[in-house]
């Protein structure tokens, strides 16, 4: 935020300048009000960080009517996510691990969250969970990180548990002539399941996905 006083003025251009103050090569407000006394400059992200940035305003119209900083300010960078990490599939009793590479001016700091609350502890790039259960399918997990210019949180990644199958009803027993059509069935509990058979004694496999 910039504030000054003036009095007898009109209309007033604001300008940057990029290099202690030598030149002023960039307009950043043209006809400020005259009864104005402050103005907020928002810096965009893709502003290119330096320390030799001065400001200066001057009457629009009689530019012997100037003021600029006498001390140049140091602008840097924001806190961005460089990597987004990335979803997980597991299996009930796995651990689980998940990473986030992340950029910004200072020492950054990191705290990864579960479905938006904090997890004690957590406070590295890099974090890995033991024991996953049924109870954790379909969380999210997403990681804040802190810098001197603000923070980023990451996109969300989802989590999938998945439970080990259970064979629920053992293969029946068929008793077919020779060039019939022989029927054995399992019954299995969980998720996603693909099948494969297999012809005993040899280990032949049988192209068939279903149960």
């Amino acid at each position: 935020e910039v504030t000054w006083d003036a009095s007898g003025n009109n209309e007033f251009v604001i300008e940057l300048s990029r290099n202690n103050g030598a030149s002023y090569d960039t307009v950043l407000a043209d006809g400020v009000a005259r009864t104005e006394r402050r103005w907020v400059w928002r810096i965009p992200g893709s502003f290119v960080p330096g320390t030799g940035y001065r400001l200066r305003i001057r009457d629009k119209k009689n530019e012997t009517l100037v003021d600029q900083m006498t001390a140049s300010v140091e602008i840097k960078k924001g806190v961005y996510i460089v990597d987004q990490v990335t979803w997980r599939n597991v299996c009930v009793g796995e651990g689980v691990s998940f990473d986030v590479t992340a950029a910004g001016s200072g020492t950054l700091r990191y705290q990864w969250r579960k479905n938006g609350n904090d997890i004690a502890g957590e406070t590295n790039p890099g974090m890995t969970l033991q024991n996953m259960q049924v109870s954790d399918n379909l969380s999210t997990f997403t990681c804040v990180v802190y810098g001197d210019c603000g923070s980023a949180e990451s996109t969300p990644a989802l989590l999938r548990v998945f439970t080990k199958p259970v064979i629920t009803k053992q293969p029946n027993n068929d008793t077919v002539c020779v060039g019939g059509r022989a029927v054995i069935r399992i019954e299995v509990d969980g998720p996603e399941m693909r099948y494969r058979w297999f012809e005993m004694p040899g280990g032949i496999i049988h192209d068939v996905d279903k149960p």
